[in-house]
């Protein structure tokens, strides 16, 4: 922090002259606000169009601003759960009505107790169209909020867990994300799981490329897994979840954002 003075000079003569207009600059000390704001995003822009064999099918930049309570009415083509649904680990539940608002060009989920109840919130991606194979890419980071965490995944259309199930990324917010694949005909079962160095107090855009009996993982366009184990051949729905991490229930004191600042898929040109 301070104020700092600078000028080009150069050696002449065997003498280090002033050659150029002294100009000075200021540093101040970085915001500790909890709600990161648009300064803090990376520069990474959604894709658009057709990308490599992939034609896009839906896409969201968040460009409308949502104040919390209004976010279903701002953006339709995006589903959820319902107010008061319970969660994957049945400590917490789902509650966009509370919690999801979109601002500085970004979705944000706000984790937190609310009405005693630690709760997130739910984004399910074209308003719940599911589709056979595809690519998907979301741009993304979260507060280190103890207790909370979250899984972008794919589901079967059918809800029927026979089907299989793709996790990416998914792990609570205080770990490294990590991926993983549920063999269809046995639900529960994993038939791929990879960890990776990932935090998610970084911004990273995830992809899963999903191909006939292949998954590829990617994490900002570095691959970090494949797997032709446990891949699904019935058509999915885009999900992400973010509430109870399942490892204890949150204190009601913790609270944080998870913030999405593009989400989009495609299907194979």
């Amino acid at each position: 922090m301070g104020s700092y003075t600078y000028f080009a000079c150069a050696r002449i003569a065997g003498q280090w002259q002033n050659i150029g207009s002294v100009k000075s600059f200021s540093v101040s000390a970085q915001s500790t606000s909890t709600t990161p704001t648009t300064s803090t995003l990376s520069a990474s822009s959604m894709p658009s169009g057709t990308l490599a064999g992939w034609q896009q099918v839906w896409a969201e930049d968040f460009t409308r601003d949502a104040p919390t309570g209004s976010f279903r009415a701002a953006y339709p083509s995006i589903g959820d759960y319902g107010d008061g649904s319970p969660d994957t680990s049945r400590n917490g539940c789902y509650n966009n009505g509370a919690n999801v608002s979109a601002h500085d060009g970004m979705a944000d989920i706000h984790l937190r107790t609310v009405d005693g109840c630690p709760s997130g919130g739910v984004l399910v991606a074209n308003n719940w169209k599911a589709q056979t194979y595809g690519r998907y890419s979301i741009r993304y980071r979260a507060d280190a909020a103890t207790g909370y965490g979250a899984a972008f995944l794919l589901w079967p259309a059918s809800d029927n867990w026979t089907e299989g199930e793709i996790d990416f990324p998914e792990s609570s917010f205080t770990q490294k994300q990590y991926m993983a694949v549920f063999q269809p005909g046995a639900p529960g079962v994993v038939a791929y799981k990879n960890s990776t160095n990932a935090s998610w107090q970084d911004w990273h855009t995830a992809t899963m490329e999903w191909t006939p009996g292949l998954i590829v993982f990617l994490i900002d366009g570095a691959e970090v897994g494949r797997t032709t184990k446990g891949v699904p051949t019935t058509p999915f729905k885009w999900i992400l979840q973010a509430a109870t991490d399942g490892a204890s229930k949150p204190a009601p004191s913790v609270q944080g954002h998870l913030l999405i600042d593009w989400m989009t898929y495609s299907r194979r040109a």
